[in-house]
């Protein structure tokens, strides 16, 4: 699932909320009813959407150009340091937020910002 079919989820939940409270002054039952129905179809549209962009080992060592076992190693590190990814049995996996967390630094200094006072 893309963002845009989760947008257009999301949206559609609202416009079936907004079609079950009706015109007018609601009852407190009836915009309870709808907002409950509402919260309760945009949390299924996020869980899906987050678990149809989850990446995983192989994905990241693609897109990063290392080894798979040099993405575990990273995975444990930032895992532990910063509860970066979920690992479920041997699986390592991470959401699409956490991926650029996930990016390996480049070795040694920051290259020194120049300045003309000097």
């Amino acid at each position: 699932m893309n963002r845009s079919d989760y947008e257009q989820m999301v949206a559609s939940a609202i416009a079936e909320a907004t079609e079950t409270i009706g015109e007018g002054q609601p009852s407190p039952a009836r915009l309870r009813h709808a907002l409950t129905v509402l919260a309760q179809h945009v949390a299924s549209a996020t869980r899906d959407y987050e678990l149809s962009n989850l990446r995983t080992v192989d994905d990241l060592a693609a897109e990063f150009s290392l080894s798979p076992r040099r993405i575990r190693a990273l995975a444990a590190n930032r895992h532990a340091r910063y509860g970066i990814g979920m690992q479920v049995g041997k699986t390592w996996l991470w959401s699409a937020s956490e991926i650029d967390r996930m990016r390996p630094r480049k070795p040694g200094r920051p290259p020194q910002e120049k300045n003309g006072d000097g």
